[in-house]
């Protein structure tokens, strides 16, 4: 898989398409700056149920971005890192 450095638009259409409950990101390769741009998407969106992104190497600073955002996000049950 190629190596996001920023999210692109398909990525950016499922974050904000209130009727997406499941995202899978699965082995994107994020760096931190994608991670971060992430989880700030994820403080506004109420849709989402499900968010996978196994196997991206998320570290500290992106665990702890995502843990932000889910503070501002109701509607998020499952997320695995």
């Amino acid at each position: 898989a190629r190596a996001y450095e920023m999210l692109d638009e398909t990525i950016k259409q499922q974050l904000t398409d209130s009727t997406v409950t499941e995202l899978k990101l699965i082995d994107k390769k994020f760096n931190l700056t994608v991670v971060i741009e992430l989880a700030n998407t994820l403080k506004t969106n109420r849709s989402l149920i499900l968010l996978d992104l196994s196997i991206n190497g998320i570290d500290t600073e992106g665990a702890q971005a995502i843990a932000e955002a889910l503070e501002k996000n109701y509607s998020l049950t499952s997320v695995l890192i």
